[in-house]
């Protein structure tokens, strides 16, 4: 009777149950071996039992190995193995989100499809991906991740601030300095790159002061003052070109001056030194 009832437990694929009263019957007939043939179906119930519980990489492994040596013996491994591969996929970028890698987190969580409310949780990645691409100064990155968003809570409010970061580095990249700076002051509280940006306008305020005040100069033939202006703005647009001009023109007027006194031998090494002046 036992022996029965562990082939009709071993015929429903309760192998556990199965195995167990082949077992207690020790000797008897091919108990052994009919226990021994159970336990690949073992196995793959404690997978089962695996995936269940939350386990997810270690029913991965054991369904992968079931599937390789008993490719034909259970039809419905690769369904559980693949539940246990979202699983663990899921608890993989549940991790890479704790640790703000926030755009791999995203990718993973939108390979899942479906599963376990991963699409809500793709999107909460992307906005926090977009909200570090701004902070860093990636300001049409964000934006193109904020739109994407749509009626995501906080998207629009985001689109609205990027649009009026990238208006204020508009007015700075067409030179308006004095708007710029105003723009950026008033995004201080909202932008964290704001006062750094402030400083930049600043200094290319100053700096195209300068630069148009050493312009006006070279024109007078004020060449000395004008290089030491150009000279000091160092790559800002093309000052060292004029700073090389305007070394040029020294260089001529101080030949003037030694044919002013006779010195012409003096004269004649700084003009072969400026033949294009």
């Amino acid at each position: 009777m036992d022996y029965q009832t562990a082939e009709n437990k071993l015929s429903q694929r309760k192998y556990t149950e199965a195995r167990d009263i082949f077992r207690k019957l020790g000797d008897y007939s091919d108990a052994t071996q009919r226990a021994e043939a159970c336990l690949p179906g073992v196995a793959y119930e404690e997978a089962i039992a695996k995936l269940e519980a939350g386990r997810y990489a270690e029913a991965l492994v054991a369904l992968q190995e079931l599937m390789e040596t008993y490719p034909d013996q259970f039809p419905e491994a690769p369904d559980y193995a693949a539940r246990a591969q979202n699983g663990v996929d899921y608890n993989r970028a549940a991790t890479l989100m704790a640790e703000r890698k926030y755009a791999e987190a995203a990718q993973l969580f939108e390979s899942l499809g479906d599963y376990d409310g991963a699409p809500a949780k793709a999107r909460d990645a992307r906005y926090k991906q977009a909200v570090e691409l701004l902070e860093d100064g990636s300001v049409n990155e964000a934006l193109n991740i904020f739109t994407a968003l749509g009626d995501y809570e906080g998207a629009a409010d985001q689109v609205a601030l990027c649009n009026e970061v990238n208006a204020a580095i508009d007015l700075y990249t067409n030179e308006k300095f004095a708007e710029a700076i105003n723009a950026f002051t008033a995004l201080q509280d909202r932008f964290p790159l704001a006062e750094d940006w402030i400083e930049v306008c600043k200094g290319d305020r100053d700096n195209e002061a300068n630069y148009q005040r050493a312009l006006q100069l070279m024109e007078l033939k004020q060449f000395s003052t004008a290089n030491s202006l150009f000279t000091r703005l160092g790559d800002y647009k093309d000052a060292r070109v004029h700073a090389a001009y305007t070394q040029q023109g020294m260089d001529y007027q101080t030949a003037v001056s030694h044919l002013n006194r006779g010195e012409y031998d003096l004269a004649i090494g700084y003009l072969e030194a400026i033949p294009d002046f």
